[in-house]
């Protein structure tokens, strides 16, 4: 799979691989819209499309050692995190945060994908608006929320915005 393979959603994909062209990458990205409307999954191809050996067009090759690190979830430079219970927690962030200590291991860039970017609690959220405000270098951050409203607006301001539509049917069925 690859950005170009994200359907639905051809104005945030056309938006990604804009940004990848001129590498204009900006260290975060908040990625909005309804459940299941693919936010995840191109959250997921950025990744391998930021860190792959052999770049097509733009977008990941699907090939190479570091794609196929990323879609088995093995790729050491990969953190994703997601909601302990209802919130993510402050505890979370902090061990996040200790990793920032060392370059990304493998690949060009260490990206971190927080699913429900909008259940931080405020804490959390505080702790990671630190982080959007001075970010580590090599890091890019995708923060991935169906309520962008419920995020603390310091934190959004701080974000490419990248609105995912609702899927047509014919996508769905």
């Amino acid at each position: 799979m690859a950005l170009t393979d994200i359907h639905g959603q051809q104005r945030a994909i056309r938006f990604l691989r804009q940004l990848l062209k001129k590498e204009a990458v900006p260290h975060a990205f908040l990625f909005s819209g309804m459940a299941g409307v693919g936010k995840f999954a191109a959250a997921m191809e950025l990744a391998k499309a930021l860190n792959c050996l052999s770049p097509q067009d733009y977008d990941s090759c699907g090939r190479c050692s570091s794609c196929h690190k990323l879609e088995e979830g093995l790729h050491p430079d990969l953190i994703h995190i997601t909601n302990e219970g209802v919130f993510i927690k402050l505890e979370q962030i902090r061990d996040l945060m200790k990793r920032f200590r060392f370059r990304p291991f493998e690949g060009k860039f260490r990206v971190v994908i927080i699913q429900d970017a909008q259940k931080l609690m405020e804490p959390a959220a505080n702790a990671m608006l630190k982080i959007l405000e001075e970010p580590p270098k090599a890091n890019i951050f995708i923060l991935l929320a169906t309520e962008s409203q419920m995020l603390l607006p310091t934190i959004v301001s701080r974000c490419c915005q990248v609105r995912f539509q609702p899927l047509a049917d014919e996508i769905v069925a």
